[in-house]
Formats: structure tokens, sequence, C-alpha cells
């Protein structure tokens, strides 16, 4: 039974669970189990009866499979090669598999081309037991190989999602699927409408428009990540850059660099008002004349995280203000926000300036500083496309300093 010259033929067909699998091969050393070379076939109703029998855990049931393969062992190591693996159905999803493992004992030796595909990522969800935050059909491709041991992904191409609510294309490498860490991905994010994502996400979203976003995103380690080639836009708007993110320190810290060629806030600060509900007499008229707020402010939010921002936009407009040529430098750090080095066109003439907020337990205080020399404010209405109803140029020194826990406070020094 041991004869290294002869070789014992096998054909055996076995059923383990609700799967069926069978070998065609010969065998050398038939008393060791040595030698042996064999076309495995095997197929079934659930991955779980094949992944269950050799100890894989946490891989979700990809339900009807048919599998085959060479598996060998002619020098003295177990090696399986020509696999071919199709999992899945229409209405889950269908998975590929083809490659070689070449020490499926020490999970080393992977070699494989996968292929996943779907129409619906909310069946995917249920599967990984994870939310994924999208809908519509899903695509992905990949080479996925092994390096000291862990897994990683090569040549990952993925896109999900429908043109009516949102799209999503990834492409690159994972080099640690397990930790999912050490990626570089480049990415492109689009849809029609960036307040669709509001159910989805879970939160609230104040814009509204279309949107696209396209960069790179690369893991850095200890929870830091950086986007690089960044563009994006939203409605009208633009955003170019690089933008750093950590994660790993009390507070997150976000650092980037940021360009744009218009920044129209207007869309998302206009906000049309309607007659007042439940209101008469007296009170809907001093509602009325009310300039500023009395509502306590709400920048709790800024104590979250820490920010360096540098931002040069060419024009930059809002409701009542146009500006070209502007820069500025921001700095939050412990609820404390300053925004240096501000720098703009306004009119012709030129503005400068700073702001200063801190954020305390029973208010805010604010320290401004701003300096308009030589602007045409008619000609800022022109870039408006408002009335020219002013004329003249205008010079304009402002230092304030205020306390309070509501804008009206503010104002009221």
């Amino acid at each position: 039974l041991a004869d290294p010259e002869k070789a014992w033929p096998i054909n055996l067909v076995a059923k383990t669970g609700r799967a069926t699998v069978s070998a065609d091969g010969v065998i050398k050393d038939l008393a060791n189990g040595k030698g042996f070379s064999f076309i495995v076939k095997t197929e079934g109703q659930s991955t779980a009866d094949i992944t269950d029998l050799i100890n894989i855990t946490q891989v979700p049931d990809l339900r009807p499979f048919k599998v085959t393969g060479k598996v060998s062992n002619t020098k003295g190591k177990l090696t399986i090669e020509n696999l071919n693996g199709h999992m899945g159905n229409e209405a889950l999803a269908r998975v590929n598999v083809v490659g070689v493992i070449k020490d499926p004992r020490a999970k080393r030796g992977i070699d494989l081309k996968v292929d996943i595909k779907g129409k619906d990522l909310r069946t995917l969800e249920k599967l990984l037991k994870r939310p994924l935050h999208l809908k519509g059909p899903f695509h992905g491709t990949g080479r996925l190989k092994d390096a000291e041991g862990r897994l990683l992904v090569q040549n990952l191409k993925v896109q999900m999602g429908t043109s009516k609510l949102a799209r999503l294309r990834l492409s690159g490498s994972v080099n640690d699927i397990q930790a999912q860490r050490d990626f570089d991905l480049r990415f492109l994010f689009q849809g029609k409408n960036l307040a669709n994502l509001e159910k989805l996400l879970g939160v609230s979203i104040p814009f509204r428009g279309p949107f696209k976003a396209s960069g790179l995103v690369s893991d850095l380690g200890q929870k830091s990540y950086k986007f690089s080639d960044f563009k994006g836009t939203l409605r009208n708007s633009d955003l170019s850059g690089t933008v750093d993110i950590r994660l790993g320190s009390k507070r997150p810290k976000l650092t980037a660099v940021l360009t744009s060629r218009k920044m129209d806030l207007r869309p998302f600060l206009s906000k049309k008002k309607g007659r007042a509900r439940g209101a008469k007499g007296s009170t809907r008229s001093e509602a009325k004349k009310k300039a500023f707020s009395s509502d306590p402010l709400t920048l709790n939010m800024l104590k979250r995280v820490d920010a360096q921002i540098m931002i040069n936009t060419k024009r930059f407009l809002m409701p009542r203000l146009a500006l070209r040529e502007f820069s500025a430098q921001i700095f939050l750090k412990s609820g404390r926000l300053r925004v240096r080095e501000v720098r703009s066109r306004i009119g012709g003439g030129t503005l400068k300036g700073s702001l200063d907020l801190r954020v305390k337990r029973k208010g805010t205080a604010v320290a401004t500083v701003l300096r308009i020399d030589n602007s045409d404010l008619g000609r800022m209405l022109k870039d408006l496309k408002l009335s020219d109803i002013l004329e003249g140029k205008v010079d304009m020194d402002v230092n304030i300093r205020a306390y309070g826990r509501s804008v009206a406070a503010l104002m009221a020094g």
C-alpha cells in the first residue's frame, strides 16, 4: 500500500449535511494518505455545510454553491489548484472564485480572483450584518492574496447604488482585510440630491442639490486617514485639496488645505419667511421687528473636534455679501475658534479681518476685527445680481468684543 512506484486509483462520493463531495484521482501512499492528486467536486444548498466542516467561522452563508479544484499532496504539502467556485443565487448575490491555495492548512499561498454581484445592497446588509447606507445593485471584483499571515485584496473595483439615490465607486487595495486597515482607495461618490441620504444615514442634512466627491483615501495608521486629490461639488459650489483626519486622540482632529473657484452659500442660507402661525396683534409685529434671535447658541459641538483649515476661494457669495480672492486660516481647539489672516477683495476694495470665538460655561465670547478700504458697495451688489441702489466708496473699521448666550445678547454687547 506504500509502494512509491504504484498509483492507486480512487473514486469517492460522500455526503456531509446537505452537501455532496466527490474525489477522482490517484494516491501513492494509501496507508499514510500521502502522495495523492484528486479532482474534487462539491456542491450543496448552503456554504455553511462546508465552512462548519473545515472550522471556518465568521463567514456568511452564501446559500447554494458548486466548487471544483485539484487537491494534491505530491510534495508533502496539501495544495489546491485550478479552484473554481460559484456561490449564491439571483435573489441574494452571486460570488465567483478562481485561483489557487498553495497551503490551505496554514492559510498561506492564497491567490484568488473574486467577483461578487447582486441586485440589492439591502440583502447584502443582512448577509454581512452591518449597515451599508446605500440601496440598489452592486458589483465588486478583486484579487485576494495573503502576506505575512494577513489577507489582502489588490486590484479592487467596487460600484454600488443607483443614479436616483447615489452611486459609489471604489478602486485600489486593502492590505489587511480582517482589521480593515492599511488601505489606499480611490473613490467617486455622486447623486442628484444630498438630502436623499438623510434616511439612509439617520442624520439631518441641511444641504440640498446635486453633489459629487472624488479623491484618494489612505489609512495612515493609528486611526488616521488622509484624503488627497479631493474634489467636491455641491450645487454651484466646488472645493478641492487635501484633508487629514485623526481619530486616535481624545478629540478628533481635522487638518485641511482647501481651494475653490466658487463657494456660493446663498442657496443654503437664504430662507423665505412665511407668516407666523398662531400669533396675533402686537406679538406678530414684535416678531417681525426683532432683528436678532434670543435663542441660546448651541456651539458645544466646537468642543468635540479640533481643526486647522487653510482655505482660498476665487469667489465667496452669501445672501448680502460678495467676496473675491478670499483666504483665511481657521483654527479650532478645545472650543476656541480663531479665524486669522482673513483677506479678500470686496467691491473693488480690500477686506482684512480676524475672529476669536470662545465657548464658555455660561455663554460665548466673541472678538472681531474688520477693516474695509475703498469698497464700492454698488459694485458688490452687482456681483450678487441685486439692485444697484448704493453708490460711492466705503471705508470701515470694526472692532467688536461681546459676551452672551444668544445672537441678540452678543449684538447688545
